[in-house]
């Protein structure tokens, strides 16, 4: 979706962010499994304005969310960057589907999830994109677009 033609939310609204976006973006990806898929949440990239720490932050409550769906078994950021380390992965944040399926792999996960937060004009926009790793092509896109203070995103 393109960010002119989305409303914006108001700060009230991303009260709702944490458990939507993730619900959202996976539920229309994957129907109810018998068993559950193995998922790597990345830091998200980020855009001027914002720190490398705000993309971790991000995805640390975007990982919070999708545990509490039942329907993942998310890897922790620490065991992430435990073995991307160890295999000297070169990229500090992926937000293209080629690097996510390079990162899902040596994490051996069935799915990878990243993204961008980045500002156009007055709008935070935050991307997320689902990544099937077998298979190299993308599930799932969301775009939330953020009209208020970086505080709130």
């Amino acid at each position: 979706m393109i960010a002119e033609a989305m409303p914006t939310l108001k700060p009230i609204a991303v009260l709702g962010l944490a458990l939507f976006v993730p619900t959202t973006v996976l539920t229309a990806a994957d129907p109810a499994p018998a068993e559950k898929t193995r998922l790597a949440v990345l830091d998200l990239s980020t855009g001027e304005g914002l720190k490398p720490d705000d993309g971790q932050t991000l995805a640390m409550f975007l990982r919070a969310a999708i545990v509490q769906t039942g329907r993942f078994e998310v890897m922790e950021r620490q065991q992430i960057k435990q073995l991307l380390d160890e295999q000297k992965f070169q990229e500090a944040v992926c937000d293209n589907t080629k690097c996510m399926v390079k990162a899902g792999k040596i994490l051996a996960v069935e799915r990878v999830m990243g993204g961008r937060v980045a500002k156009l004009g007055t709008v935070w926009t935050v991307v997320l994109n689902l990544v099937d790793v077998e298979s190299a092509k993308l599930v799932s896109s969301y775009a939330l677009p953020f009209d208020g203070p970086v505080e709130t995103l």
